[in-house]
């Protein structure tokens, strides 16, 4: 047990840069706390799931699947693990006054992202696991039943064995009827409950406390190294720090080994400091102090150095710093500048007061983000806008052009449901129709038979030409006449391609007016696509991504109609989570949905980011939680393949089979089948062609597309092949 040394200090010995990280550690505990009670709440239903299900001996190694528990607390507490270790690198280039914010997706971070979350959940879970055994043990020889040792172990995941133990001590000790002779049963169970809850409590803030200030020590000594600091100094909590802290206070440690020093036990608040140019660096001031000896022991490293790779490394800790190699300040530089612009209805004011032109000096000079914002603010109160340089005191409105806005033409919103999928290709086709008006094919076929005409004129001179060459008849001036004349003929050919051509694309219908035919006045899309976790930034996925996965399920829900689907079915479909991961081999994607504790978790992962992949993958996503589109695929696909056997898909691995021959037309893809029977590719792969291009799709396969629309607007359809 370590003793606690009770030491009143005063706020003024708590250093700012102190201050600082444990006000950020104060803040990163609620978002992990978050993540461990989602992990905790996993585990717990998944060990209960199994507990009521099957029973053996030694329950604990074969209850459930404690390699997959592990895997998905390690999915759940990565995310809230990057964000508290950016918030840690961060701070350490907020300690050194350094623009610019700490990757936290660089190769070196995810790593040790990797590592942390696989210990903490390592530990956590044999923890569990042997606490776990021995409530179990004691509750057969009690001989409860084991649903009732299911409901009890909910407070007991995350506890370790001695926990564990103590609660069933507590239990037994209720249970002694000669000290507590009025204790009933409930009573026991009540007051049980309450001290497991207690304890549960207890466990996971240690857990929450230990491990936060853990995961921000990571980032914040892999933000220091980025800026080149090559030691830290252990600095204790100001109040209730320990024997062993005490021990260590302002103890000097290199880069690498101060990584792994904090925290030393659990709950523990000690922090790491920057030393620079052999100080310990506990506030900004000092920090901008030292900062010109640390740039030019930098640069001496970088002199020193030998092997590519270092001065590599050190040039690029200089950047981050803002100098270069010599040892000048880069990409640093004040705005410039601007000779104010003096608006006033009033009275015109010819020159600055001195108190503005003191404000603008001090703006131009400072040298922190934090300064310049203060003083920004104050010349924005006395009516300066250091952005446009217009002074304005009296605050009236000044006459601003508004800047043009290009308009685009609205797509329109989609009728009401035809009767028939017939009807919407045909309601496709007649779009395309409309484009193309008589007096538009006319002056096509024109420039049609022009450019023709020209070519075969061409072609015609070119023989000419080469039996005029071959046969020595004319002249070299003759057959340069000619030469000419073809390439003149060819660039009066080529502009009349190019007009032609003009003339096909502005007739071309769009993508999006082309999906807009299959869209219904009152749809899916609103309802279920903002309830939908489409993207996470915390796996990797960049904004642009997940606007274009968020357009394509807009697209495909606003085909479906509202009234067509149950509530129960809406919901199902709204239960959906994507995340990007990196690409593995040759996969796209894929689509996962798993039954846990009566709950199911639908799952897109995708490895590239072409949104037509995503389509394919909320095909399956569909297709997988409405019957009725289960049922139609499933009929049309008997149907089509009737009499086939089953053969390598063209184009795939030997292990990609299905009955290929009728889907060759399209795409071969949506042939196949699977190990179990199942051919789920018909929905996924229709529904990927149709959303990249309706019409083509419309006119390669009509069958095909006539039945996936059918199961999208939940109409009927029989199969005509």
């Amino acid at each position: 047990m370590l003793k606690i040394v009770k030491q009143q200090i005063s706020i003024s010995t708590f250093h700012p840069l102190h201050a600082k990280l444990d006000y950020r550690l104060r803040r990163n505990q609620v978002l992990f706390a978050e993540a461990v009670q989602s992990w905790f709440a996993f585990t717990t239903k998944q060990i209960q799931t199994e507990l009521r299900n099957k029973f053996q001996k030694d329950v604990t190694s074969e209850l459930t699947d404690w390699e997959y528990l592990d895997e998905h607390g390690k999915q759940i507490l990565k995310p809230a693990t990057l964000k508290v270790m950016q918030s840690g690198g961060n701070e350490a280039y907020k300690a050194l006054q350094v623009s610019g914010a700490f990757d936290v997706l660089n190769v070196n971070a995810v790593k040790a992202a990797d590592n942390f979350t696989a210990d903490l959940v390592r530990q956590v879970n044999a923890d569990t696991k042997k606490g776990i055994r021995s409530h179990i043990s004691q509750g057969i020889k009690d001989g409860k039943s084991m649903d009732k040792l299911a409901r009890e172990l909910r407070p007991l995941v995350g506890l370790t064995a001695n926990q564990t133990r103590s609660i069933t001590n507590y239990r037994n000790l209720l249970g002694d009827e000669d000290k507590f002779p009025n204790l009933s049963a409930s009573d026991i169970d009540k007051k049980v409950q309450r001290y497991s809850d207690k304890t549960h409590r207890r466990r996971m803030k240690t857990i929450v406390r230990t491990e936060t200030a853990r995961a921000q020590t990571i980032g914040y000594v892999m933000g220091m190294d980025d800026l080149g600091v090559l030691q830290l100094e252990f600095r204790v909590a100001p109040t209730d720090f320990c024997a062993i802290c005490e021990g260590l206070n302002k103890t000097k440690y290199d880069i690498d080994t101060g990584a792994g020093m904090i925290p030393v036990h659990p709950n523990c608040r000690c922090v790491m400091l920057p030393v620079l140019g052999g100080k310990t660096i506990n506030s900004s001031a000092q920090a901008a102090e030292a900062m010109p000896q640390h740039i030019s022991d930098l640069v001496g490293r970088w002199e020193n150095a030998k092997s590519r790779s270092n001065k590599w490394v050190l040039k690029d800790k200089l950047r981050k710093l803002g100098y270069d190699t010599s040892g000048s300040a880069i990409g640093i530089k004040p705005p410039p500048f601007v000779a104010p612009i003096i608006v006033t209805p009033v009275k015109p004011v010819v020159q600055l007061p001195q108190s503005i032109q003191d404000l603008i000096t001090r703006w131009k000079n400072a040298k922190s983000r934090s300064a310049k914002w203060t003083y920004q603010n104050k010349l924005k109160k006395l009516g300066y806008n250091v952005r446009t340089g217009v002074y304005n005191p009296t605050g009236a409105a000044l006459p601003t052009p508004k800047p043009a806005v290009s308009v685009k033409p609205k797509v329109p919103k989609g009728t009401a449901q035809y009767e028939t999928a017939e009807e919407y290709r045909q309601a496709l086709f007649n779009l395309e129709a409309s484009k193309k008006t008589p007096a538009i094919q006319k002056e096509l076929a024109e420039l049609k038979a022009k450019r023709s005409a020209l070519d075969k004129k061409n072609i015609d001179l070119r023989d000419k030409w080469v039996d005029a060459k071959h046969d020595g008849i004319s002249t070299k001036a003759e057959l340069d006449k000619m030469w000419d004349e073809r390439q003149l003929l060819r660039k009066e050919s080529d502009n009349i391609w190019r007009k032609e051509y003009k003339l096909k694309e502005s007739v071309k219908l769009s993508k999006e007016e082309m999906r807009a035919v299959l869209n219904e006045t009152t749809n899916l899309h609103g309802g279920i696509k903002d309830t939908m976790t489409i993207a996470r930034r915390e796996n990797g996925l960049s904004a642009v991504e997940a606007k274009k996965w968020e357009s394509a399920a807009d697209d495909i829900l606003s085909w479906m109609p509202k009234k067509a689907f149950t509530a129960s079915e809406r919901r199902t479909i709204s239960n959906l989570q994507v995340y990007k991961k990196p690409k593995l081999d040759s996969t796209l994607g894929q689509y996962t949905s798993q039954d846990m504790w009566g709950n199911v978790t639908e799952t897109i992962e995708m490895f590239v980011s072409a949104p037509k992949t995503f389509a394919h993958e909320f095909g399956h996503h569909l297709s997988y939680k409405v019957k009725s589109i289960m049922k139609k695929q499933s009929k049309f696909f008997e149907a089509r393949t009737a009499g086939e056997t089953t053969k390598r898909v063209p184009g795939y691995s030997d292990k990609v089979r299905g009955k290929k021959d009728k889907f060759r037309n399209y795409d071969v893809y949506g042939g196949r089948t699977y190990s179990d029977g199942r051919a789920p590719e018909i929905i996924s792969v229709g529904i990927e062609h149709i959303w990249t291009n309706p019409i083509s799709a419309a006119k390669k396969d009509p069958e095909w597309f006539r039945m996936v629309i059918s199961a999208l607007k939940n109409i009927p359809y029989e199969p005509v092949l």
